[in-house]
């Protein structure tokens, strides 16, 4: 069994290297989604960053400059740790807190799984008049291991049952899917992406999804997986074993993505 199936504190602390692989295995998707998004010339806010690998895909879409803002010093460390790019700016500040930048300095305001009521005001203080807020949320992330249909089944049941109970509670919070109007803000566009692979999986999606996404899968599964499939998930999300490489073989993981651009009320 792997020692950090199901441990919050391990799947933290590799946290910011899973959101770079998962950010470059998406990359195509979301680099499409931010020119669609108006990105060319625009001088964007990326809050809550993360390790900025979505800010170098926006810079990639045309982007005039990328200030980026996370609250975890290693985020900004992971990101630094990718190497200096042109027009990208690192802040590690909190992005529910008083943003240190002039009113209407931002052409565009963008924030990925990511969101509190409380970040609103600084984003409609430093976007200007016309600039577009996107908020890219992930709708579904699927991971369907190794070629055993049934097993799968049951997993992917246990799953979505441990997320219900997870989202009834709160997640992390109150870091959910803003589902109601955003006051001051209009939507102007949404659209959704998604993105699908199938065995053999892309060597960045197995060490994502097949290891470090399976033990967040297998956290919400646990609950109501039976101690035999429970043992048979924890031998898939060991790269060690030979069930793990059976897994790499015959997986399939998909991505969904959710955009809503906002721009304010006139």
């Amino acid at each position: 069994m792997p020692d950090n199936a199901g441990n919050p504190m391990q799947r933290a602390a590799t946290y910011p290297a899973r959101l770079t692989l998962a950010a470059m295995a998406c990359a195509d998707a979301t680099l499409d989604s931010a020119k669609r998004a108006g990105a060319a010339h625009a001088k964007v806010l990326d809050l809550a960053c993360g390790p900025a690998m979505i800010s170098r895909i926006v810079l990639a879409a045309g982007a005039a400059s990328v200030t980026t803002v996370d609250a975890n010093p290693a985020m900004i460390e992971a990101a630094e740790s990718l190497g200096p790019v042109a027009g990208l700016r690192l802040d590690c500040i909190d992005a529910t807190q008083q943003l240190p930048y002039p009113d209407c300095s931002f052409d565009m305001v963008w924030i990925g799984d990511f969101w509190q009521p409380a970040m609103l005001p600084e984003v409609r203080r430093v976007l200007r008049p016309g600039g577009r807020f996107v908020l890219r949320w992930t709708t579904a992330l699927d991971w369907i291991p190794a070629a055993d249909p049934v097993f799968a089944e049951r997993v992917t049941a246990a799953v979505e049952t441990g997320m219900a109970r997870w989202s009834a509670q709160g997640a992390d919070g109150g870091d959910t899917w803003p589902s109601g109007t955003l006051p001051g803000l209009t939507l102007a566009d949404s659209w959704a992406d998604s993105v699908e692979f199938h065995a053999p999986l892309p060597e960045a999606v197995q060490e994502y999804v097949l290891r470090d996404f399976a033990c967040f899968h297998g956290a919400f599964a646990r609950a109501t997986l039976g101690d035999d499939d429970w043992a048979k998930l924890c031998d898939f999300m060991d790269s060690a074993s030979p069930e793990f490489a059976l897994a790499s073989e015959h997986a399939r993981a998909a991505w969904t993505f959710e955009y809503r651009m906002h721009v304010p009320v006139a």
